[in-house]
């Protein structure tokens, strides 16, 4: 009866543990999970390596200090070869199976789109470091919340550049995909916010080697400024190629596709002199890491001591994703607030949380509401212009919006 008694005490205790979220590992310790889902194979596999190199340095920091709320944090890494359909197997998989505290990704936008609903339904919290489509908070879903830049941000930002820097005429060059249609629309809606004259888009297919024909069609635009909206560095530097080639003349304005180095060795000297819009990025930038904000700083250094450092031919980078590392920060802070793994109490905490930009894993401030799941806003942007050094390699630094020069 006594060993009925037992094991009847134990089962009970197992499935509360399982219910709150907890896995009990052995007699002492108690595990939460973070699931990962990214490409890690293929042209783009460095991204989801990049992400778990800087969510598991955070992860592994949490654990050496005890770890959160008593439990011990796990990350579980899955491959989805940026495919869609493979992304929702694998986030069924999280929620139903490995029963994950915290899904980080899925990456791009039409990924992210496949699970959305999936997530919301299931009521597990989701962070989302790189997906910047304005359709993946719609409606204002309570467990799903955005880490970067979004592209309504990120494209109020360079009209905005535009305008501060006397320039009255816009085109987009990009890959047809749902990224460029989203600023394609934006630019459509705001332009005469900012005073700009938009002269529309031209789209190219990712899979086409010669974009000669494309770039022709901008530049019989007559735009002063192309705006190259894409994360792709390589992607990024194929188009810059191709409107030099055609003898573009145009400021060239970006996003995260302009920062990766892969940018500046496929365009030369054509880099020089294009912007791009981002968060916090010292390191790639060259800043001393004790002018880096803190957080930015400690998270960099945590991860070039456990990875190392990348020495491109125009940059040194370190292989990590503060984005990534910063969504663990954000959830993080909201378990500690809430006291609890529970999904709503965390969703609740994270609706509510600012991070300052000293303490923030990207350098950037991070600021939630209940009315906008979106971690940065309006003025938390910074902007970086490629330059060439006298030594003959390439790289960037913050420059200020035009006409705000001290």
């Amino acid at each position: 009866m006594k060993g009925f008694r037992y094991k009847f005490v134990s089962s009970v205790l197992f499935v509360w543990l399982l219910l709150s979220g907890i896995a009990a590992v052995g007699a002492q310790e108690t595990v939460v999970k973070i699931g990962l889902v990214s490409p890690f194979t293929g042209p783009i596999g460095f991204l989801g390596q990049w992400m778990a190199h800087s969510v598991q340095v955070e992860v592994d920091r949490i654990n050496a200090n005890g770890g959160l709320l008593g439990a011990q944090v796990r990350l579980i890494t899955r491959d989805d070869e940026a495919n869609p359909a493979r992304s929702v197997e694998i986030v069924r998989e999280f929620i139903q199976r490995e029963r994950v505290n915290l899904i980080i990704g899925p990456s791009f936008s039409s990924n992210a789109l496949a699970v959305k609903d999936l997530i919301e339904a299931s009521g597990t919290l989701a962070l989302f470091p790189t997906v910047g489509a304005r359709e993946l908070l719609e409606g204002n879903p309570q467990y799903l919340f955005r880490a970067q830049e979004s592209t309504l941000l990120t494209a109020t930002e360079l009209m905005r550049y535009a305008q501060a820097g006397s320039f009255k005429k816009v085109a987009i060059f990009s890959p047809d995909d749902a990224f460029g249609r989203d600023y394609d629309n934006l630019f459509k809606e705001l332009a005469a916010d900012y005073d700009l004259e938009y002269l529309g888009a031209v789209f190219f297919r990712i899979d086409d080697q010669d974009l000669s024909a494309y770039a022709l069609r901008v530049n019989q635009l007559g735009a002063d400024a192309v705006v190259i909206p894409t994360g792709n560095s390589t992607l990024a530097g194929r188009a810059l190629v191709a409107l030099n080639a055609v003898g573009s003349t145009a400021q060239i304005l970006g996003i995260s596709g302009l920062q990766g180095y892969t940018f500046a060795e496929l365009a030369g000297d054509a880099v020089i002199g294009s912007v791009f819009v981002s968060v916090y990025i010292g390191f790639p930038a060259g800043v001393p890491f004790d002018e880096m904000p803190t957080g930015y700083a400690e998270h960099v250094q945590r991860v070039i001591d456990a990875y190392g450092v990348i020495d491109g031919a125009s940059l040194r980078t370190y292989p990590g994703t503060a984005l990534a590392g910063s969504a663990v920060q954000i959830w993080e802070r909201a378990v500690l607030a809430a006291g609890s793994f529970d999904a709503d109490a965390v969703a609740e905490a994270i609706s509510t949380l600012t991070i300052p930009a000293e303490e923030s894993l990207t350098g950037t401030e991070v600021s939630f509401s209940p009315e906008s799941h979106e971690a940065y806003g309006e003025g938390s942007m910074y902007f970086y212009s490629w330059y060439k050094s006298e030594d003959g390699t390439y790289g960037f630094s913050e420059v200020p919006l035009p006409g705000t020069e001290e």
